[in-house]
């Protein structure tokens, strides 16, 4: 076939070479993309950790202030059954 039209063969050879340019521009602007959008993740990622790491320490102070609460309504209440106890006594 391409013995017949000798012209042809640097044709079809350019638009070989341009179709794999077309393909590798296509390629290189997926990569492109989707390493955009790995960077954008890692910020997301790297977002919610922080935010998870403040709920955490906020989890920890409410947690720490319960137990207070805790222990001063016992000691309040330990006091209050001592001062029922004595008021009994004196009675």
């Amino acid at each position: 076939f391409l013995g017949h039209f000798p012209y042809q063969a640097p044709i079809f050879h350019h638009f070989a070479c341009f179709r794999k340019d077309t393909e590798i521009h296509s390629l290189t602007s997926r990569l492109e993309d989707e390493q955009s959008l790995v960077v954008k993740l890692q910020r997301q990622i790297k977002e919610l950790l922080a935010r998870i790491q403040e709920l955490e320490e906020e989890l920890e102070a409410e947690r720490q202030a319960r137990y207070k609460a805790e222990k001063t309504r016992s000691e309040m209440q330990n006091e209050l059954e001592e001062l029922g106890d004595r008021l009994d006594e004196a009675g």
